[in-house]
């Protein structure tokens, strides 16, 4: 009966051992995103669910400002400066003007998404019940980058877990989304070239070219010689089964009798009463 004893015994330490060392490889993860956190792991259960849930929480903030962004010219928040178009409730920024190109830099774009995730990370830890006390002196660092068709977001905010004697220390997150930004935009700037060359005309069959790899580009006419531009990626599912859309806006340049453009349809010659331009 005693040999059976150690037996068992030696049984239940192995399998403590293994549930360790598979708890510390998940925890670790291969590059700090497989796994939750790489070498930021919590010293505690309760750190550990934290960790978790923040990642979880990240990851939907993240895909929620790109979407947010995407419907305001990828700005979450359209500055009064910019010069845009009202659009069913939504600002669109116009891009190009008369033929100018008012196209922001990707990073410029990014960053409108980076200061959203910095706030929504700060309203998911808010969120999380626990019986510790959550304290933090704000997010050091956000950072998005593009990896194999994939955003990634790391996130620096250190947070503190504390109940009684026992502190648990978590500072960074990450999550990815399926957004292809860099597609978007580059298709963005595409369409922008071609029409700044021919300023007074949209050629259709050169933006169509650009459908391609599940993005698509359809245009909306509007009043002020306005067209709104939509390009949707059907290969980014996000939240809600929703799929990245990115809106911006191009205005054409008015022109009367006194300044028909050289390509002008002949009809327009003829009311005009002119022969050639």
């Amino acid at each position: 009966m005693k040999k059976r004893g150690q037996i068992t015994i030696f049984v239940i330490v192995a399998i403590v051992i293994v549930v360790i060392v598979g708890l510390f490889i998940f925890l670790k993860g291969d590059d700090g995103i497989g796994g939750i956190g790489g070498d930021d792991v919590p010293s505690t259960p309760e750190g550990v669910e934290f960790k978790v849930y923040m990642d979880e929480c990240l990851k939907d903030v993240l895909e929620q400002g790109f979407m947010l962004a995407g419907y305001q010219g990828g700005y979450v928040i359209v500055s009064d400066s910019l010069d845009s178009k009202d659009f069913f409730g939504a600002s669109v920024p116009y891009y190009s003007v008369d033929g100018e190109s008012r196209l922001p830099s990707r990073n410029t774009l990014l960053r409108s998404v980076e200061d959203y995730v910095s706030f929504g990370i700060v309203q998911c830890k808010d969120e999380f019940e626990s019986n510790y006390e959550l304290i933090s002196e704000g997010v050091n660092n956000v950072d998005i980058n593009f990896e194999d068709d994939l955003a990634k977001v790391y996130v620096n905010y250190p947070v503190s877990l504390v109940l009684g004697d026992t502190t648990s220390e978590v500072s960074s997150f990450t999550a990815d989304s399926s957004v292809r930004f860099n597609n978007v935009y580059d298709t963005v700037a595409s369409i922008i070239a071609l029409q700044n060359k021919d300023p007074y005309n949209i050629c259709f069959n050169c933006v169509n070219v650009l459908n391609r790899d599940n993005i698509f580009v359809d245009g909306f006419a509007q009043s002020g010689n306005t067209i709104v531009f939509l390009v949707s990626d059907l290969g980014a599912e996000l939240v809600e089964d929703e799929y990245y859309k990115f809106y911006f806006a191009v205005k054409y340049p008015e022109y009367n009798c006194e300044n028909l453009p050289g390509d002008i349809d002949d009809y327009v010659k003829e009311q005009c009463g002119v022969e050639d331009v």
